[in-house]
């Protein structure tokens, strides 16, 4: 009840900022109507009434005849072109949720002048896909809802948890602000669509469990990423998650039962077997036995395999997973206080020096963490810790709010170096600290 009461006085309040011509402003002195916020408000107030909730059918009015024609609105012929197609895209799209069934027709014009899907952004070709798809008897079997499928899975990266879009747009620069485009803000876009029209998507829940997992403290980065994602996340869970679960899974390997659980309720709580290396071996022998994992009962089932194990040498040779991580020592104060041998690095003691440490991925990661393990010999330095000198190195935690960096948040312990981040995108990344040399001995 008080999450319906506010959202009628957001409401109200929003009626009270609508313009003479039906459109909306950025903010509440504006005398003209910015065409990105007046579709926002719309989309907004379309979705206010799928739930349910009333809007004087007067403001909808003059809102959608604001909307007929998009030329109409200020700095129009300023914006580059497909900057223009975007936002034709997504008044398509909401028109589409106020059931204008000339939509599909309109969305078929508009992807044709483009040239094809590969024309669009992501989140162009999802708004135009969902309006042909909310208004064309043909639904998912339509061309064009075909097509934008097929670009949706050229363009999304998989790991073995998650999933992204790999988005890149022409209008870099000062038109992307009036987009307010971000990657995740697109991927929450492109997951819609997908529930939308391809609700058995195996690539669903990846792209869900990738969205969630850029939140920081609970949300994402700003309001624009924060609508849609949790339009996602409602979908999602009304159309996957509306059961409440109360069923027993079960896990066989071969026909040996090796795992047994109930769930019955919502919660976060993760339930774990661990099966010793001695019994798998033992069970399956020499040839590959099949794993079964059977639910029964509502509710949706989530679960991960996992195998942990040791190499029988500590010495290993380069491995690449998708991650490449190289670590370089460099003297501060000496050349000679770092020398390079056959069989690592040899360090003065006593001497400061910089480590840095390379991350490369090829795709973007999610839940990364850059741990460095010291020698015995090494001491990191902390440089947000009162006294200490000024060094070299990854700007302190402290007022670091001038620098970007590729992770979140960092540790100096005395025996290893941390670096965490929520998402790290593809390339090459760099972290580097400040180290004393404070033992003898090989390590």
């Amino acid at each position: 009840p008080e999450l319906t009461t506010l959202g009628s006085i957001l409401v109200q309040k929003l009626l009270k900022a609508q313009l003479p011509c039906g459109g909306f402003g950025f903010w509440a002195q504006d005398t003209e109507a910015d065409v990105f916020v007046t579709l926002h408000v719309a989309h907004c107030f379309a979705q206010v009434q799928r739930k349910g909730h009333k809007v004087s059918a007067h403001a909808v009015g003059r809102l959608i005849e604001a909307l007929r024609d998009l030329s109409a609105f200020p700095h129009w012929d300023k914006y580059s072109e497909s900057t223009r197609r975007t936002l034709q895209c997504l008044r398509c799209y909401v028109l589409s949720l106020f059931e204008k069934a000339e939509m599909a027709s309109e969305a078929a014009e508009l992807y044709n002048a483009a040239g094809g899907v590969h024309k669009l952004g992501l989140d162009a070709a999802a708004w135009l896909a969902l309006a042909v798809h909310g208004t064309s008897p043909l639904k998912a079997t339509h061309s064009i809802v075909q097509s934008v499928l097929k670009y949706f899975a050229n363009q999304t990266v998989e790991t073995a948890g998650a999933a992204h879009c790999c988005t890149g747009y022409e209008d870099a620069g000062a038109d992307t602000l009036v987009l307010l485009r971000s990657s995740p803000r697109t991927d929450a876009i492109v997951l819609e669509a997908l529930q939308v029209m391809d609700p058995s998507n195996a690539i669903i829940p990846k792209l869900m469990k990738g969205l969630l997992g850029v939140r920081q403290r609970g949300r994402w980065g700003n309001t624009q990423e924060n609508v849609f994602a949790l339009l996602a996340v409602d979908r999602y869970f009304n159309t996957y998650e509306a059961a409440t679960p109360a069923f027993t899974a079960h896990s066989w390997l071969s026909t040996s039962l090796v795992a047994d659980h109930e769930h019955k309720g919502r919660s976060t709580v993760t339930k774990v077997t661990d099966v010793p290396m001695k019994y798998l071996v033992d069970t399956a022998g020499a040839a590959p036995q099949p794993l079964h994992i059977h639910k029964v009962g509502p509710g949706r089932l989530y679960y991960r395999l996992g195998l942990k194990y040791a190499p029988k040498s500590n010495i290993l040779p380069a491995h690449d997973a998708g991650f490449i991580v190289q670590r370089t020592y460099k003297a501060l104060q000496d050349p000679e206080d770092v020398q390079t041998t056959a069989q690592g690095y040899k360090l003065k003691s006593g001497r400061l020096i910089e480590v840095t440490l390379t991350l490369e991925t090829r795709m973007v990661r999610h839940r990364v963490a850059l741990v460095d393990k010291l020698p015995a010999c090494l001491e990191p330095l902390n440089p947000a810790l009162a006294g200490t000198p000024e060094l070299g190195g990854t700007p302190p935690a402290a007022g670091r709010c001038c620098y970007w960096r590729w992770y979140d948040h960092d540790n100096l312990r005395d025996e290893r170096v941390e670096a965490f981040a929520g998402r790290v995108w593809e390339g090459a990344h760099t972290y580097s600290y400040v180290a004393q040399v404070t033992g003898l001995g090989e390590f």
